[in-house]
């Protein structure tokens, strides 16, 4: 036995360096760690600045570097709910050393992402929002896709919106943006954005709708647009007008009093409008080139004991636009307003191959004149089931009179969702099985067993070649 036994520490310091265990990830070459630590996120890549000297800026010479800082993966969950001060000062302080580092070495954020559950404009602190900050701070380095989310806010400070820096307004880098939360965005006259492609904004406000238009006049290559939960401090009128806009979506934006809104989008695709009252007008100038026509238009109680013919005629004046889609969604809460409406169907809708449809009882006799002005119709789907009401008959007499031509040559596929089996929906199943004399399938939804449904067995088909498929889900939804 050795009389001078050495420290246990001591032994494997000594093995060690006999083994001569080198660093090997650390000798790799920093173009292999900038391509290791893309894969990672921020929190991660970031963190392996405190491994040492030789790691400390590895991460912000990221090839197209992509900042994604999220509190509820830095913070604790289920330690953190509250705006805690000292939790909050570290995710603020994480996200000031990340943004020091890329200022410092000037260098390019090709995609920045900040969401955030809390309230940081609790921690004191001088100037704007830290939020806004942040955001200005991304701006400045070029960032090409910006996505910016916050919650909470407003928890415990006075303030309801955050502003968004007005540097966002003249980017001239950024391609991509989603805003959502509580921000405010004061749309200056003049906007300069050259390069942006694509914008979803979420509960932002505007001073009034003339700010919409003065951002998309300031965006020469807007594509895309989507506007939802949006707020209006005023709105007389919302307009869009764009050469270059593709694809637009209004939904449940928020706004008090009659309001117009104007369109002229020349080569816009796809249209996506939902809205619980219809605008007093819908001055619209061009929408012959939508392919792609999703409406969910309510009638207000309000509208209803005010004026409801005129909303209603108003309505059915916008759908009438759009004659030359080729998918259209009509929601169950549109036909009250169709229903209302003095107007028939009067343009044909040739190109039509896809409708689907919620219908009630005041969507029956529109349905039957829609089947009518749509020769070509392919695929017809009955979403969120049906109402049991009294003037199908009255349908089937009209289409029976007057035989729609997609029904003897062109309509393929029946879809019913939510069914239950009832013999009214049974009704419904049987006409087009009698009537539909190319018809391929009927696709019936459901969340109770029909495999074996006597009924439906049993009724007879015009089309041999017509096949009944069940399908059965919890919620029974069809994809719109």
């Amino acid at each position: 036995m050795d009389p001078n036994p050495k420290p246990k520490k001591l032994l494997l310091q000594q093995q060690q360096q006999t083994l001569n265990l080198d660093d090997r990830i650390s000798d790799l070459p920093d173009e292999i760690l900038c391509h290791i630590l893309s894969f990672l996120p921020t929190k991660y890549a970031a963190g392996t600045s405190t491994l040492s000297t030789r790691w400390k800026h590895i991460f912000a010479f990221i090839p197209k570097l992509s900042l994604d800082f999220d509190d509820s993966l830095l913070l604790n969950p289920d330690k953190d709910k509250d705006n805690n001060l000292t939790s909050l000062a570290i995710f603020a302080l994480f996200v000031y050393s990340v943004m020091n580092v890329v200022y410092t070495n000037d260098l390019r954020i090709y995609s920045f992402s900040l969401k955030c559950q809390r309230d940081y404009d609790c921690i004191p602190h001088d100037g704007d929002s830290l939020v806004a900050m942040w955001v200005h701070l991304a701006l400045s380095r070029k960032v090409r896709d910006l996505t910016v989310q916050v919650d909470n806010y407003n928890k415990d400070n006075d303030k309801d919106s955050i502003l968004f820096p007005d540097q966002f307004f003249y980017c001239s880098s950024v391609m991509r943006v989603t805003i959502s939360g509580c921000f405010f965005l004061d749309v200056p006259t003049v906007v300069f954005m050259p390069n942006l492609r694509s914008i979803f904004l979420d509960r932002v406000k505007f001073p009034n709708g003339e700010a919409v238009q003065s951002f998309i006049r300031g965006c020469l290559f807007l594509e895309r647009v989507g506007l939802e939960s949006c707020e209006f401090e005023e709105l007389e009128v919302l307009e869009i007008s764009s050469t270059k806009l593709k694809h637009l979506m209004v939904i449940d934006c928020k706004w008090d009093g009659e309001y117009e809104f104007a369109l002229d989008v020349p080569n816009l695709e796809v249209l996506h409008y939902q809205a619980d009252s219809i605008a007093y007008d819908y001055p619209v100038k061009n929408l012959s080139s939508v392919r792609e026509a999703y409406l969910d238009i309510g009638i207000s109680w309000d509208q209803l004991e005010d004026d409801a013919s005129h909303y209603a005629d108003t309505a059915v004046e916008f759908f009438a636009a759009c004659s030359n889609v080729e998918t259209l969604y009509l929601s169950q809460n549109s036909m009250p307003a169709i229903h209302w409406s003095s107007e028939s169907i009067k343009p044909t809708f040739c190109n039509l191959t896809t409708l689907k449809l919620g219908i009630n009882e005041s969507g029956w006799s529109f349905l039957a004149s829609l089947l009518e002005s749509s020769p070509n119709l392919e695929v017809l789907g009955f979403t969120g089931g049906f109402t049991d009401c009294e003037v199908f008959p009255e349908f089937v007499s009209c289409v029976t009179k007057h035989e729609p031509q997609c029904l003897s040559s062109h309509l393929r596929k029946v879809m019913i969702q939510d069914f239950t089996g009832d013999e009214y929906e049974l009704n419904v199943v049987e006409f087009f099985l009698k009537n539909a004399k190319v018809l391929r399938e009927v696709e019936i939804d459901s969340n109770i067993c029909l495999a074996d449904d006597k009924k439906l067995s049993l009724i007879s088909k015009c089309s041999p070649i017509c096949e009944i498929v069940f399908t059965y889900t919890v919620e029974g939804k069809f994809d719109l």
